[in-house]
């Protein structure tokens, strides 16, 4: 979830800053075709740009650029920034609830799409249609006519289509109609149903509709007759009933459409306003787009890639212990693999589940499919429970201390303890003696790890509430034990594959 709001505050950044480039050198100029291709291609930029990911490849020269410099440091700033927000983020319990409101405000917003989309398709079969070449004139008492949507310009029948008002409505109509400017409004308001978030698309949304009326104004007035638009205007402006896809001929604010249509073009600049958009764009593709592959979500480098096998305990008939609440160990302990492999964004490391779904598997089938997945690590993931409700904490197992795994297992068991221990209170590592068979039968490191008591109220809120952090850490645990593992600090020797 955290990475989407990301995703989304990076899309309302660069949205700013192409609408800002706009508003400082664009706006209100002569090149209205160009302003509107400009602030269409803004919406799409800024959905596209925050998506795409440059590696960045290390300069291979004896003397190192500025430029490249510059950005090596914009991608180590990037991918540490990513890394925070998926390493450091709170984990509180949001992920349903905003999820949920976004999906609802968009299906309002979806709402008002399709209710404008139908109220045009009723307009079309109750009222008649004049079909004139390649367009339809639809008759029609309906407030706020003329106004079109493609082929169909929707009439008013109180008003005169042969008098010079009514030709010179038409003609601007006319202009809505050859541009396909109704094209811009569908794709805008079908993007504004999962761009409502951005403020910034608002404001672009109202500024290319009126850039529409520029270029209908333009095309239509003769010789940019300022009087006669003001005398078009006031003609249309009796009640006016808003249909998002329409053009309604009188759309405000009228000042700026007289001003524009007074205004003279000057070239000088003009050309230097237009191409200037392109560096700017480019720039925006570097500091949205580089990253560090060393850096970040994936800073834990690794020079062979590793198999892990997570194993969920218990599952199926054995559901394992049970809260007050009637929490089963089995489920908890399923999705907290699940999340650690959500997680995992180093791709030396592949994860593999002894059960990826709620299913009883043999404790034989669990070390069994550890050796069949020639894995290096197997890391077991309980839900501890006491008839004692006080007892709470972490609790970490290694293998009995007379098998082969067990020095093996004791630094993995050791650095995921301390991964944890902000989060549980904990002792030192454990072992069983009538052992644990899932442990003492594997012959690679493995543990078994039980992040709190289910039988805890504090324990059980933390697993709850805090299950992707739970999870991070885990995956923290072991990427630091395999780093630790290459150079040579864990002493466990290291598996061909």
């Amino acid at each position: 979830m955290q990475v989407l709001i990301f995703y989304m505050l990076k899309v309302a950044l660069c949205s700013a800053l192409l609408y800002g480039y706009y508003l400082a050198v664009l706006k209100d100029r002569q090149f209205h075709h160009y302003n509107r291709f400009y602030l269409l291609a803004v919406f799409l930029i800024s959905w596209i740009i925050p998506l795409i990911e440059i590696e960045l490849k290390p300069f291979q020269g004896a003397t190192t650029p500025v430029t490249y410099q510059l950005a090596e440091v914009i991608a180590d700033n990037n991918s540490s920034f990513e890394g925070m927000i998926v390493d450091d983020q709170s984990y509180f319990n949001w992920q349903w609830i905003l999820p949920l409101a976004f999906g609802m405000i968009s299906f309002v917003v979806l709402i008002g799409v399709m209710r404008s989309l139908i109220s045009i398709f009723f307009l079309i079969r109750r009222n008649p249609i004049n079909r004139l070449a390649d367009l339809n004139l639809v008759m029609t008492d309906a407030k706020g006519t003329p106004y079109s949507f493609f082929s169909y310009i929707f009439w008013n029948r109180n008003l005169d289509v042969e008098s010079r008002i009514g030709q010179q409505m038409l003609a601007h109509e006319l202009v809505h109609f050859r541009q396909k400017h109704s094209a811009d409004k569908l794709l805008i308001e079908w993007m504004m149903v999962f761009g409502w978030f951005n403020p910034v698309f608002w404001f672009l949304k109202k500024e290319l509709y009126l850039i529409h009326e520029f270029i209908a104004d333009s095309r239509s007035i003769e010789n940019n007759d300022s009087t006669l638009l003001a005398e078009l205007l006031l003609a249309a402006a009796y009640p006016q009933q808003q249909n998002i896809f329409t053009h309604p001929f009188f759309f405000s604010p009228i000042k700026r459409r007289i001003t524009m249509l007074k205004k003279v073009s000057s070239s000088r600049f003009g050309y230097f306003r237009r191409i200037i958009a392109l560096p700017i764009a480019a720039m925006l593709l570097m500091f949205f787009a580089f990253r560090n592959p060393n850096q970040g979500m994936n800073s834990v480098g690794l020079d062979s890639k590793y198999v892990v096998v997570l194993d969920a305990g218990h599952g199926g008939t054995d559901p394992g212990a049970r809260s007050a609440m009637g929490d089963k160990e089995s489920d908890m302990s399923l999705q907290l693999v699940q999340k650690i492999v959500a997680l995992n964004k180093n791709p030396m490391i592949r994860f593999e589940l002894s059960r990826d779904k709620d299913e009883f598997v043999k404790l034989a089938d669990r070390t069994n499919f550890a050796n069949e997945k020639k894995a290096d690590l197997f890391v077991s993931v309980h839900i501890n429970a006491s008839p004692n409700k006080t007892l709470s904490g972490l609790e970490i197992y290694a293998p009995k201390e007379n098998t082969p795994v067990f020095p093996k297992s004791i630094p993995l068991a050791s650095i995921m303890k301390e991964s944890l221990t902000d989060l549980f209170s904990s002792t030192t590592v454990k072992t069983r003696t009538m052992g644990i068979w899932v442990l003492d039968k594997s012959s690679i490191p493995a543990i078994m790890v039980h992040p709190g008591f289910i039988t805890n109220e504090k324990d059980l809120a933390i697993i709850k509430n805090k299950q992707e952090e739970i999870a991070a850490k885990i995956l923290k645990g072991i990427e630091k034990f395999l780093v630790q593992k290459e150079q040579g600090v864990a002493s466990i020797p290291t598996k061909a594959h």
